[in-house]
């Protein structure tokens, strides 16, 4: 790695604690000291440049570097940073929350506003909570879980979650709660598959997030061994190739930015199906 990026790799190692992040694994595989982002696009501190396949999962539905959006931050900036909310009101709040209210069923609603997905849920849990008890049913305290869910990981969010990789670990910390059941693809009947390769069990999709499940074969469906780490192959194949992919386990997906065009998506799944064939080579 040029010397431009390795002064920030030793830097970050150093001080930094990444999260969902084996950190052994930076002990060979450096992490990617990113620059400056432009759409779809991010930078090193070399010139090279990594299509975001992976970020709007967080932050960036619309690109980095939004042009609409970077000009609306210094307008409000230069007004209010910041109130809290408890006690005081202010113009852009509730503006959007009149936005999200024409969104919305008729009906008696209010916005209440969370920083994040993970406390989103925790809040919506205690107003549940604090429904019954205001109705005098102190009792329920349970709640019903889907399996294979996921929420989040701060401690109720895991909770209401149904992946162990997550909450095995904090088991003891958790509330109790009731798993249901939940339809999944995955397990419809044999024969009816998505793609022809003999390693890909599932192409999952909806809107702009597409899933592909790896396994030892489509038609019994193993698992492919964790050890093995087949998705981190694909994720190293894309780092060589410009892209920026990172599968959960032995499953690649694909959540572009709104912005991207459709000759950036083919050069996207080229680089992930090529990492995928790369991958599954024994």
């Amino acid at each position: 790695m040029a010397m431009g990026n390795q002064e920030y790799v030793q830097r970050d190692l150093s001080v930094v604690w990444h999260p969902c992040t084996q950190m052994k694994d930076h002990q060979w595989l450096p992490t990617i000291p990113i620059r400056r982002g432009d759409g779809v696009w991010l930078e090193d501190f070399v010139g090279k440049r990594y299509l975001d396949a992976i970020n709007p999962w967080w932050v960036d539905l619309f690109g980095h570097r939004n042009p609409h959006i970077n000009a609306a931050l210094p307008e409000q900036l230069g007004t209010l940073e910041q109130v809290k909310l408890a006690g005081f009101t202010h113009q852009a709040v509730i503006e959007l929350s009149e936005q999200l209210m024409r969104m919305t069923p008729a009906g008696p609603s209010f916005c209440f506003y969370a920083d994040n997905g993970s406390s989103a849920i925790e809040i919506a849990l205690r107003m549940s909570f604090h429904y019954w008890l205001t109705q005098g049913r102190p009792e329920k305290t349970r709640f019903i879980t889907l399996q294979n869910s996921y929420h989040g990981e701060n401690l109720a969010a895991l909770a209401v979650g149904n992946l162990k990789l997550y909450k095995s670990t904090y088991g003891p910390l958790l509330t109790d709660t009731i798993e249901a059941p939940s339809p999944d693809c995955y397990y419809r009947a044999p024969g009816e598959y998505c793609a022809e390769h003999p390693n890909v069990a599932d192409v999952r999709q909806t809107g702009m997030i597409t899933a592909i499940e790896l396994a030892k074969h489509r038609d019994t469906r193993e698992p492919l061994p964790g050890q093995e780490r087949r998705g981190l192959r694909v994720y190293q194949h894309g780092l060589r190739n410009g892209a920026l992919l990172r599968p959960l386990g032995n499953v690649v997906y694909f959540i572009p930015p709104y912005v991207i065009t459709e000759q950036q998506i083919q050069t996207m799944t080229r680089v992930g199906w090529e990492g995928i064939l790369c991958a599954v080579q024994d």
